[in-house]
């Protein structure tokens, strides 16, 4: 079978390995659900599916080799294939018995290359929702303009059933305080520092996206903040005046 040539982002390749490679970690996986929303996927033209023990999958891919192996396996068959976004694909299956989408699906004898995932599409629809809510609240007019109090912060966690425990940044003055953020590039400052995010990382830690008054006023949980003096929000965009960058307890008292 003769193969066009398609014009695939690389990008949702490279996102979906890190999000594979790091499950469950909230800049890979937003990062994802990002790439889903912006590089679309190769699709059968003609929905059909492969079995899957008691389940029926639909196979996409983020790569034409990985296309192009699939196909090889394969005998007697014909299809084309074209670009949709996952969103696309999602809505076509709402009408058939298809609830799996296979992501570079691999046969037995096939050598795992690190971005096949198999998604159920209640569970990839519940995954775009919750990371395509937080990028559009974070990023809306309302929230752009909101007052310190009222905007919503992505904030660093360690969470149980019972509690969430926050990691402070130390201040020159020994005083430790918790770090929030408002946008993307300020949080990736942190979360790509391994002195701030290893032990992060490592103890499966959480990213809120919470208001300040939410944080001060939790329900059905305790926030516990140590020995924190008061809120950093965004205290790596500028070091030299991370001070302007503090908020002390009293002062966020409403």
């Amino acid at each position: 079978m003769m193969m066009a040539t398609y014009n695939i982002n690389s990008e949702l390749d490279e996102r979906l390995r890190l999000s594979l490679a790091n499950p469950g970690a909230f800049m890979e996986d937003l990062s994802l659900a990002y790439a889903f929303h912006q590089f679309p996927v190769l699709a059968p033209k003609k929905v059909f599916y492969v079995p899957m023990a008691e389940r029926k999958a639909i196979p996409v891919f983020t790569t034409e080799n990985d296309l192009n192996i699939f196909l090889s396996e394969l005998t007697d068959f014909e299809t084309e294939w074209e670009l949709h976004s996952i969103i696309e694909v999602i809505e076509l299956l709402k009408e058939t018995d298809i609830d799996i989408v296979a992501v570079n699906p691999k046969l037995p004898q096939d050598e795992d290359t690190g971005n096949t995932a198999y998604f159920g599409t209640t569970e990839l629809t519940k995954f775009l929702t919750h990371y395509t809510d937080i990028l559009n609240t974070l990023f809306s007019p309302e929230n752009q303009s909101a007052s310190k109090m009222e905007k919503y912060y992505l904030i660093p966690a360690f969470v149980s059933e019972s509690e969430r425990i926050f990691p402070n940044l130390v201040a020159q003055d020994e005083q430790e305080y918790l770090p929030l953020f408002d946008n993307l590039d300020s949080l990736s400052k942190w979360y790509d520092e391994p002195y701030f995010s290893q032990p992060f990382k490592e103890n499966n830690g959480q990213v809120l996206f919470l208001t300040i008054h939410e944080l001060l006023h939790p329900e059905d949980v305790t926030n516990r903040f140590e020995n924190a003096s008061g809120i950093t929000i965004n205290p790596l965009d500028d070091l030299e005046h991370y001070q302007d960058t503090m908020s002390t307890w009293d002062e966020l008292s409403d």
